[in-house]
């Protein structure tokens, strides 16, 4: 009997040292609890062995009954065991789990930020027994070799810092399935290769004592979290990329460019440091496409890129703004130097011949040049600089440089004209435009006829809510091809106050640009305007040079509106060069004389001349006249002397809104 309870004591005595063991170990306070109840329990009982030793017979049956603690120490021990199995599963799972919440972490950092963080975690605590020496090597994102990114515990400068292969197989693990751990009593090899058998890289580390299997799994799925992270950052440098990159040439795009144009102007605001912009387009750009393919033209442009990429210095910055437009920011240059180096850039171009096949292309470019100074407000105005510099060297013959300067009063006006386009695109979208009319009267009888006629004209209400003159915005909208959508406005206001206001006795001239000859949809707008009102009251204004320019689109559009009942003029007539000669093809009703031969015809016999010229030719084709700018009464009894049937100008009636002439028309 003896000997059973010296077996419950020994038992309970190894349950508590295994506990005290894993105490030790895990710090759990549940195995802690444990041995202190089994040390007490084993103190009880030799306590009790120790009194009940002096009877025997007590003894003996309290030792029997003691028979079922020998039962509960060995469950004990048995418990403490198993336990310590769970809880050092668990303790390993939450390891794990913390190890991998903490990657995923950092994960958006860099890969150099990243490996170097996961080398010292998973050296110093993973648990894992390694030393804390490692690198990392990861292949380029463009090439075939591989970088050394991190290191731990040996000098960087050491570690080898490029290699071909990889490690894991005999060859290069590119395309090939490769293990992704491989242990040996020196080194521990991960292979970073994705589903697709494309090798990112390696992980070099060191063991310092032998891994079981459980640190085997667990770096096999530390594997694999890596490889996802790495995917992750590649397909999110690829994004970056994009974002600042043109797609088609590889260079720069319109956004990071403004973004290095913008920091360029901040240093030199801060510093001495000296930058231009050059802004350049290809010439003849779009018969490259025409004459063979929009892929042609795709590649003219990557080699245009190319070409002009290998003239660059240290510091330079080339991007792809859009199109054929490319911009050139010239770092430590000033003026003579940037200029000197796209000369060279030009002559390289007009060098240069593009090929596609079985065609032969001369390339030559435009260049506007801008010298960056502190008092630019920033990069969007030096861009609109540079552009309004290039459209200057197109205008004087195209292949040339043009240097942009405060004092050019040429390409200030250009300038300007840039800032209207792109006040007149907001004034379309906020409908800014209003109208205006001014009286057109018979010069025989002015003040008994004066509301019987009305040119419609333009104007613009600006932001701060006054009235711009269409000599201000006008040239703008026809150089960058705004006038159709104007017109398209004009028309659709237009007739619509007609059918709503007009007394339908009245006469109104709409102008025409000459971009707007031929627009189907001009032509609907005025056809279906025309079933509300009567067209015979309707008068189409194109001028002479418009007109003979585009004849072969004029004559069928007006053909065309003559056919719906409206009534044609043709303006600023004695301007162009074969006015006469084309007079007798064109189907008009009105010439208007041009007002710079009105103004002075009492006093210039050579404009006095040109007005009887112009209205007796007219009268023999069976047209009436009108001349404008008549502004006095002189000139007017001089037109009456010449027989001109209508006269327009500040001495007939300013331009009024056009709804004040439809309130006189009610009130009357």
């Amino acid at each position: 009997m003896s000997v059973i309870l010296l077996l419950s004591i020994l038992f309970r005595l190894i349950a508590f040292f295994l506990a005290l063991l894993v105490w030790r170990r895990l710090r759990d306070w549940r195995i802690g609890f444990l041995a202190l109840m089994l040390l007490l329990m084993a103190v009880r009982q030799s306590w009790t062995l120790s009194v009940r030793t002096q009877d025997w017979h007590s003894f003996q049956w309290w030792a029997w009954e003691e028979l079922p603690g020998l039962a509960v120490s060995v469950i004990a021990l048995l418990a403490v065991f198993f336990l310590e199995r769970m809880l050092s599963e668990l303790k390993r799972h939450s390891r794990e789990e913390h190890l991998f919440h903490h990657i995923l972490r950092h994960a958006f950092e860099e890969s150099p930020q990243f490996f170097n963080w996961v080398l010292r975690f998973l050296t110093r605590f993973s648990g894992l027994p390694l030393q804390s020496r490692g690198a990392v090597w990861l292949k380029e994102d463009a090439g075939e070799s591989y970088r050394c990114v991190a290191a731990l515990g040996e000098n960087k400068a050491h570690a080898p810092q490029a290699a071909h292969r990889c490690p894991l197989t005999s060859g290069s693990c590119e395309n090939r399935p490769a293990p992704s751990l491989q242990i040996d009593a020196e080194t521990i090899l991960l292979c970073l290769q994705d589903e697709a058998n494309h090798c990112h890289g390696w992980m070099h580390l060191r063991p310092k004592g032998r891994l079981n299997e459980q640190d085997r799994q667990f770096l096999q799925r530390l594997v694999m979290l890596i490889r996802l992270i790495l995917q992750h950052q590649r397909a999110n440098r690829q994004l970056k990329h994009q974002a600042r990159h043109d797609a088609l040439t590889g260079l720069y795009n319109r956004y990071e460019f403004q973004e290095r144009l913008q920091l360029a102007l901040e240093t030199i605001k801060q510093s001495s440091h000296r930058y231009v912009l050059c802004y350049f387009d290809l010439d003849q750009f779009k018969l490259v496409n025409d004459a063979c393919s929009h892929a042609a033209g795709d590649a003219l442009l990557h080699q245009v890129a190319q070409l002009v990429r290998q003239q660059l210095m240290p510091g330079d910055c080339l991007a792809r703004l859009g199109g054929d437009e490319f911009a050139l920011l010239l770092r430590h240059c000033d003026l003579d130097q940037a200029v000197k180096r796209l000369q060279t850039i030009r002559q390289l171009l007009n060098e240069w011949l593009f090929m596609w096949k079985g065609h032969t292309f001369h390339v030559s470019a435009s260049f506007g040049v801008v010298l960056l100074t502190p008092d630019l407000p920033n990069a969007e105005t030096a861009l609109s600089q540079a552009d309004a510099a290039c459209f200057m060297a197109k205008d004087h013959g195209r292949n040339q440089i043009q240097v942009h300067r405060s004092n050019d009063l040429e390409v200030n006006q250009r300038y300007q004209e840039m800032n209207w386009a792109n006040r007149l695109e907001q004034a379309l979208k906020e409908n800014r435009f209003c109208l205006y009319a001014q009286p057109i009267v018979p010069v025989g009888q002015p003040s008994q006829k004066q509301g019987e006629r009305y040119e419609i004209l333009l104007r613009l209400r600006n932001p701060g809510n006054n009235i711009e003159s269409p000599g201000t915005f006008l040239p703008a909208a026809e150089r960058y091809h705004l006038m159709p959508r104007i017109d398209r406005w004009v028309i659709c206001h237009a007739l619509t106050l007609f059918a709503q206001h007009s007394d339908q006795k009245t006469h109104f001239s709409i102008n025409l640009s000459g971009q707007s000859l031929g627009d189907p949809e001009i032509l609907a707008l005025i056809r279906e305007g025309c079933k509300q009102i009567n067209a015979s009251h309707l008068c189409f204004e194109i001028t002479e040079t418009a007109a003979i320019t585009n004849l072969a689109q004029a004559q069928p559009f007006l053909s065309t509106l003559k056919s719906l009942g409206c009534r044609l003029a043709l303006d600023d007539f004695g301007t162009g060069v074969s006015s006469y000669a084309y007079l007798k093809r064109l189907p008009i009703d009105y010439l208007k004389i041009d007002g710079q031969f009105v103004r002075d015809l009492c006093d210039d016999p050579v404009d006095l001349a040109m007005v009887r010229s112009i209205n007796e030719v007219a009268h023999i084709l069976g047209k009436r006249t009108v001349a404008e700018f008549v502004e006095s009464q002189a000139i007017l009894a001089k037109l009456a002397e010449l027989g001109v049937d209508y006269a327009q100008g500040y001495f007939i009636g300013r331009p009024v809104p056009l709804e004040t002439v439809f309130q006189s028309q009610r009130q009357a």
